[in-house]
């Protein structure tokens, strides 16, 4: 009997539980004795001792861009933060409304490397490191146009 490709059925997953399968999550998110971070609404607490959902953002503007593309997508990613943060925000509210938080002595000093970013002159923030150089030869018209939109989204 030949053997089917998975990727043929996007909406399996074959080797997750019944459980995952309907709640269409991987099996890397189950945990076979606690139940599934959906269950149990982990997402309410995306902040931890040692990480945050904006953990990553500075990262990704350290990216290579290799297109003009690249450059607009960018663009549109930084003006998409706002919402990102918004969602998070109200996910966090949700879980301090049912008393889930890490420890405060674990969040001690967390607010620092948001203070970093959010007090940061728009000129000067880590978001406008790819305008640094125009890597990929941008006519100038729209080159300006990127910067000034990244800048203005800043």
């Amino acid at each position: 009997m030949p053997q089917q490709d998975d990727s043929s059925r996007p909406n399996e997953l074959p080797q997750a539980s019944p459980h995952a399968r309907r709640l269409a999550i991987g099996p890397a998110d189950v945990d076979p004795h606690f139940g599934t971070r959906e269950e149990f609404r982990d997402f309410e607490k995306p902040v931890n001792s040692d990480s945050a959902f904006y953990s990553d953002l500075t990262e990704t503007a350290r990216n290579d861009f290799h297109t003009v593309q690249d450059y607009r997508n960018y663009v549109k990613w930084l003006r998409d933060i706002p919402r990102y943060f918004r969602e998070e925000i109200a996910e966090m509210r949700a879980g301090l409304k049912r008393g889930f938080t890490p420890p405060k002595v674990t969040l001690t000093g967390r607010d620092k490397a948001v203070e970093q970013i959010a007090g940061a002159k728009p000129e000067e923030s880590v978001f406008l490191e790819p305008f640094k150089k125009n890597a990929v030869n941008v006519p100038d018209a729209e080159w300006k146009a990127l910067r000034d939109g990244a800048l203005k989204a800043v």
